[in-house]
């Protein structure tokens, strides 16, 4: 399982720092396409967040935008 670590206006993956560059696009309730100045992120919810886990997609993207 792949877990994103939060930081101000993006996150970290894989000890590569990603930033945002705009609104998530949702695409079904588990996935979702996260533009970020390293090219759009295919994002769903098998990857976990600060260690927690999401059953859908918009409280996935929530959590990763810090809203």
């Amino acid at each position: 399982m792949l877990n994103l670590i939060t930081i101000q206006n993006g996150f970290i993956m894989r000890e590569s720092e990603f930033h945002f560059e705009g609104e998530a696009e949702i695409l079904d309730q588990t996935q979702a396409h996260v533009p970020t100045d390293r090219g759009v992120i295919f994002c769903d919810t098998t990857m976990t967040i600060d260690n927690e886990s999401f059953n859908n997609i918009n409280d996935f993207l929530t959590k990763l935008y810090g809203k």
